[in-house]
């Protein structure tokens, strides 16, 4: 059995915020939970419709069971599927690398919504076509017909 490494890494944000598409706060919250200081890197990254305003990486000596906080903002530009990623990485005083935390969230984009989760697109897709049909926008053999299409790995964008 793997050992989980004595840092969390959380990403801290509303669902809700995701909706106005432009200069969404997140908070990435750190904590180590080991006896000794480490030194701790993290990088922001993003790909596909999200993107990172301002500061991308942030360099700290995180004391055991000190929180560090670092807050961020994103932007969603247009309508597709993307990710964004905190990669904290936390090294000894040799400068070796210890472990690391990469929480990661998935982001689906449509005209109607702006969608965030763990699991990957195509959970997000399934969470969508919920969404139209509760919405009326499509009825329940379209619902059936396009949640085939996303079970068997077939999506159109």
């Amino acid at each position: 059995m793997k050992e989980t490494p004595p840092l969390k890494a959380l990403l801290i944000y509303q669902d809700r915020d995701f909706a106005k598409r432009e200069n969404v706060p997140i908070t990435a919250e750190l904590r180590l939970s080991e006896d000794k200081s480490r030194k701790v890197e993290v990088r922001i990254e993003a790909s596909g419709v999200i993107q990172v305003q301002g500061k991308t990486s942030y360099k700290y000596e995180l004391a055991p069971n000190e929180v560090a906080k670092i807050p961020f903002h994103l932007n969603v530009k247009g309508h597709d599927t993307g990710m964004f990623r905190v990669k904290v990485d936390v090294y000894d005083n040799n400068n070796q690398h210890l472990y690391g935390n990469y929480p990661t969230r998935f982001v689906l984009s449509t005209p109607e919504e702006v969608l965030v989760g763990t699991q990957g697109y195509d959970q997000l897709r399934l969470q969508h076509l919920e969404h139209l049909l509760k919405r009326g926008k499509i009825n329940q053999e379209q619902y059936e017909k396009e949640k085939k299409k996303i079970k068997s790995g077939v999506t159109d964008k």
